[in-house]
Parts: C-alpha cells; structure tokens; sequence
C-alpha cells in the first residue's frame, strides 16, 4: 500500500505506508492519550448522539493514513488516499531492502524461485500480481476500485501473450477468499466457459475457506498485526474495526465435530455515569487566570465490592475534556462517559467508591491569589537599610524567577506527558443496597479542594468540611447481572456459531464454567452493532460471496490444488472475561479480553494459553475420521481442509500438506516452490501464473 496523496503528510506521497516502519515509528513517538478526541474541540463535550460518527483523529500520523472510514469501512480518511501498488512490486516485500526484505516478505520469495526457472524471461511476461486494497470487503473493491474487472481483463491479456494458454490463479490467506469471489464474479459477468477457456486452476495457499476464529477475537479485543511495539491498545482496536475486509475472514456456522470458538466467564457489572455538569468555579475561584485549567478529567477509585479480587482496589480515569463554552467558564461535562467495573455474579451488598477531580500537570505550578505575607524583621532591616531592601528584592525576584521557570518547565512536561495532579477529591461514598438489588440509584457526591483536606483530619475535617471549597458530582448507579441468554437474532448471517454437534470442552476459571456463546453474541455484548449492519449489508447481500449457512460452496473451476501447512499449534477459539474496568463513551476500549486464569481439562486434545483455545498435531479432527492434525499457526485444519470437499465430477481437487509450514512462512519455504513448479510446469499443466 502506497500514499497516493496526503494533506497531512505531503512528505509521504508516493512512499509506503504498509509497512513503512520509518514511518509508523516516528509518528508513535508521543505522550499522553492516543486519541486527538472530538471532545478536545472549541464546542466542549456536547454531542448528538442521533448524528453520524465521526472519523477519530490519533496523534499516530501512520495510523491516520492506514485507517478507513468507521462509517462506511471504505472510503479514505479527509485529505488522505491510500492505494495499493500494483504488478509484482505490490506483492513482493512490504519494505524492500538489504535488511528488510528478509523480515518483510509477501511473495518475494515465491517470485524469485519462479523467475529463476524461467518465468518472466525473453521479453515474455507470463508472470503477474493483481493487487488490491485488502482493508476493504469485496463489494467495496469492485465499487470503489473496479477491482474484479480489470482482473478480468488482465488475465485476458495474458492469456493472449502466452499463446492461448490459460492462467494458474495462485493466492495466499485473504487472497484465497479475493480469487473464490473473482470466480464467482467472472461466473456471472462472462460465464462458465470464460473461466473453462481463460482459468487453468485454482491454488489456494493456506486458505482460510471457513475464516479462522483468530479474526473474531480481533475484531473483539483488537489486533496490532504484529505492530505491539508501536501501536497502543486503543489503535489497534481502531485500526482492525475501520477495516471492511474483517468480518469476511470471520467463520460462520462452525462445522460439525468442531469445539465452539467463543467461551464467556459469567461476571455482574457496576455501571458508573454522571447526570450533571461540574462547575468547578468555587474551586479555582482564587486562581490567577493563566493558571485556571482549561481540561478537567476524574478517576475513580473502588474498593471491597469486587467477587473475584474480594476487597482489592482498581483504579480508572475519563479522558480529559475541555471546559464547555457554552454552559460557562469553568464548567466541565462527564455525561458521555460511562464507567463499569466488573464483578461477581452474585450480588455483593458493599463496596466504596471515592473520586478525584484531576487538572493537567503539576500541583506546584498552579498559583492562587492571596494576601502579602512577609517577615517583619526582615521588612524592618530593609527599611532602616535602604540598599539592603534592594538587595533583598533583586534576590527574591532572581529566585522566584528561577523557580517559577522550573516550575513552568515540569508543568509544561507533565501536561505533554498527559501526566495529571488532584485539584479535588470525595471522601469514601458506600455504594447504596439497593444498587446490588437491580435498583438504579444518583447520588450526591461532594468534592473538597484538597488544600483544605491536606493538613487536617478527624474532627477538624468535619468541622472544616462545612466550609471548605467544594462542588457536587452526581453519579448514577447501577448493577447489571449476567445474562446468560443466547439471542441469535438474524439481523445478519451467524458469526462463530457452533453446531448441534460441538465437541463440548471442559473450560473453568476458579469456580465458574465458562458458558459458550456465538460470535454474535460476544459482538452483541460488546456493542458492535454497527458492525453487525455492516456485515449484513455488504455481506449478506453480496450474490458473489463464498458464504452459505452451511459451508462454503466450491468455486466455479474445474481444477483446484491447494497448498498449505500444518501440525503447528494453532488457534481455534478464545475463552473472554469482562475487563475489570472499562471506560465507553469518549475512549475505544473492548470490554472483552482473552481470559489468562482460563484452564481446560485433560486428554482433550486441545491447550488454553492465555485465554486462546488451541489445536496442536494431536487434536483429533473428527471430521476427517478422527485426524490427529493442526493447523499452520493461524487458519484452523477444519478451515484449510475444507477444499477436500469440493472434490467431486465438476471440480478436481488435489491438495498438499507441507510439515510444520507456518501460515506466512510458507511463502519462503523451498518446499512449497518446487510444490508450485512442479504443478505448473508438468505436461498438461503447463501454464503462466498469475
């Protein structure tokens, strides 16, 4: 992928940006937040939640280019156009070079051994790429890019140069599904004897023909594609749901004799929202103006109520927003964001919280008007001594004067920093009886200016309490228990979901049975329903699309040969926890994260490593008599293996297993070199490649 324009980085244009890492590092150098929020705008806090979303800005400058719209998961960000290369140069390295090519390769590797035996030799071209933009959902590609139609018309091309000998369509992971849907496309534009005439074979590498569950957990939990050095949590979650391309790797229907793929730890949830502005005027009132904050943010803290950490404490903070212009100078608004804490299924009857109202930077650098204090001695010198009160003077102010620019200085680093300070603070509030009862309850909770709290305690703090500055939060309580209920309403095909005949595994944490539950619900629960349309309207009603209620259809070609490897642990499903607390509303955080403390039992078959369910060479694959037989690392057996069953008098299928070849490392392994050479290059497969 290269940047064909760029209003935010006019630098870029005409480089790289997938996989630039110059780029991605330079632009993950920053403090603070990831996310240039709306909220940090001139208009305060104050959102239609009717109106459309808006695209995120993020400090990351790469990211703003590699991301789509969330809107419609296709168009490029304003200012920006983002394309693929195209011919070989597009599919070869993500960053050619001395050094990088060897980490960086696609089909690098692949070319090479091709051309050394004679492809692309003489002034004949009789090996090509047809690139295209893999962020984007296969109806996207054709209406945006008209993608599938120069296809057609490339492998006509080469066709005619190469003496009427049909193409051999090779394609690796995402690129299987591309090549299956060109088929289908080229079905219903041009028609069987097209694809007979022009269409040798179909070789699919590593091809994920049922999806691969890995891409569920990534759409859930987000998915840094590698980048964990450069990206944070919070953009890597941005980056895979602005993808449209995404659900199409997702499975649908779970195949028989396969375990479920979505496993949930049943916990209760405390949600935590704000039903007033703050008006944080009576508390900064004696400030100097330059140093009345223009950001506010709170962080709250629990203790005592949690069932799994029982009287442990957790801590979590809103963004900073923005005083709002329009309520007034000083007033803050919190009602967008939501905070929950995660707790036992039970009800726990107790429990506090205690909140804290947080300005940028440093304590010491926020000064407040106040009477002159001064040391009577010291005033009684100077006036008898006229030159020593100016000395005295020109000491103070060469003093103040260098403290006040180190003051100035740290503040400044710790505001860049996204570093914060207490202006005030509650005392500890007992969460109501009735909020473990189902009841949503507001409370009035005050906050004290923490100068008038700092030197005092006991009975000189109630005391003092009456008159110290102070404002009031609101908070809005409320405890929602587990709901175990699977909908699998249809507003759009199932996602992940298992079949009748599931393989039941026996999966704990602690004391709880963790409960299995379809794609759709996990989505559901975490709040994806935008995303749940969107699957409905670009997939489901995509006449093209390899995707059925029951498995996947063969393509429409007489030959298919694929490729790929297996016995490597490989990833068939995920085991989800609630986050232990989460922040919606103003932040992109998932609710859901792979459960660590997840435990499976023994003899069967299948690992849990950190939440992730995993097959490995012994996992009995029962829809293949009993297999023992993994995956390559990334696409489930059970999905590489489904070719097998387009075998049949309309479509011939052979395939290869290559030992231990991972799902991206094929692509460099000799072994499946000579496996592609061998195909194209025996008497009656004798063909170009594409």
């Amino acid at each position: 992928m290269e940047i064909k324009e760029s209003k935010l980085k006019p630098a870029w244009e005409g480089k790289r940006v997938w996989l630039n890492l110059s780029s991605i590092g330079i632009s993950a150098m920053y403090f603070g937040s990831a996310q240039k929020r709306n909220n940090d705008d001139d208009h305060g806090d104050d959102h239609d939640d009717d109106q459309e979303k808006s695209q995120p800005k993020y400090k990351m400058s790469w990211l703003n280019h590699m991301m789509l719209d969330v809107n419609d998961h296709e168009s490029d960000p304003p200012g920006v156009k983002v394309r693929s290369i195209s011919n070989l140069e597009g599919v070869d390295y993500l960053t050619p070079g001395a050094i990088t090519s060897h980490l960086s390769y696609v089909f690098g590797p692949v070319i090479n051994a091709l051309q050394n035996k004679g492809y692309n030799s003489n002034g004949k071209i009789n090996l090509a790429a047809s690139t295209y933009d893999w962020r984007l959902a296969p109806s996207a590609m054709e209406r945006r890019d008209k993608y599938f139609t120069r296809t057609l018309g490339y492998i006509e091309e080469l066709y005619n140069s190469n003496d009427s000998t049909p193409v051999v369509i090779l394609s690796h992971s995402l690129g299987c599904k591309v090549a299956h849907y060109f088929l289908n496309f080229a079905l219903d534009k041009k028609g069987q004897s097209w694809i007979d005439k022009y269409v040798h074979t179909y070789m699919p590498v590593g091809g994920p023909h049922l999806g691969a569950p890995k891409a569920m957990r990534g759409m859930i939990s987000g998915d840094k594609m590698g980048l964990d050095t450069f990206l944070k949590d919070e953009e890597g979650i941005a980056l895979g749901r602005s993808f449209g391309s995404g659900p199409w790797l997702v499975p649908q229907n779970i195949p028989d004799g396969c375990p479920s793929t979505n496993y949930i730890v049943p916990h209760g949830v405390l949600e935590i929202s704000f039903t007033h502005a703050v008006d944080a005027n009576p508390l900064v009132r004696k400030r100097q103006a330059i140093s009345r904050p223009k950001r506010y943010k709170l962080l709250i803290s629990a203790k005592g109520f949690d069932g799994f950490k029982r009287g442990g404490r957790r801590d979590i903070q809103t963004p900073f927003h923005r005083v709002s212009s329009d309520l007034g100078q000083n007033v803050v608004v919190f009602t967008n964001d939501k905070i929950s804490f995660a707790t036992h299924t039970k009800p726990c009857h107790g429990g506090t919280l205690q909140f804290f109202l947080q300005e940028p930077g440093i304590a010491s650098a926020k000064k407040e008007k106040g009477k002159c204090k001064c040391n009577p001695l010291v005033w009684c010198l100077c006036c008898c001594c006229i030159p020593c009160m100016l000395a005295y003077k020109i000491v103070e102010w060469v003093l103040c004067g260098l403290i006040c620019g180190v003051t100035l200085t740290a503040d400044a680093i710790a505001r860049s920093a996204g570093n914060s300070s207490t202006l005030a603070f509650s005392e500890s509030a007992k969460i109501p009886a009735t909020v473990w009862n189902g009841k949503v309850v507001t409370v009035k909770v005050p906050l004290y200016h923490i100068d008038d709290y700092r030197h005092y305690s006991g009975i000189m703090r109630c005391l003092l309490a009456k008159k110290s500055r102070k404002v009031d939060l609101f908070v809005k309580l409320k405890w929602v228990k587990f709901d175990n209920r699977k909908s699998f309403r249809r507003i759009c095909s199932p996602v992940c979901r298992p079949s009748s005949n599931a393989v039941q595994l026996p999966i704990t944490t602690k004391d709880n049975v963790n409960q299995e539950f379809s794609g759709y619900d996990i989505m559901e629960r975490e709040g994806l329903e935008d995303l749940l349309k969107f699957i409905r309207d670009e997939y489901d009603d995509d006449k093209f699309l390899p995707r059925s209620l029951s498995a996947i259809e063969p393509p429409p070609i007489k030959r298919v040969h694929a490729i790929y490897g297996v016995n490597l642990p490989t990833e068939v499903g995920c085991v989800y926890t609630r986050q232990d607390t989460c922040l919606s509303g103003n932040m992109l955080q998932s609710l859901y994260i792979p459960d660590k403390k997840a435990k499976i039992g023994k003899n069967t078959g299948y690992k849990i490593s950190g939440g992730l369910i995993m097959e490995n060479p012994r996992t009995k694959q029962k829809l293949w008599e009993d297999l023992e037989i993994s995956g390559d690392g990334t696409v489930p057996y059970w999905s590489l293996a489904h070719s097998k069953t387009w075998n049949s008098e309309d479509c011939y299928v052979t395939t290869q297993e290559l030992d231990k070849a991972p799902h991206r490392e094929i692509l460099a392994d000799p072994r499946f070199h000579e496996a592609v050479f061998n195909y194209v290059s025996t008497r009656n497969h004798l063909t170009p490649a594409l």
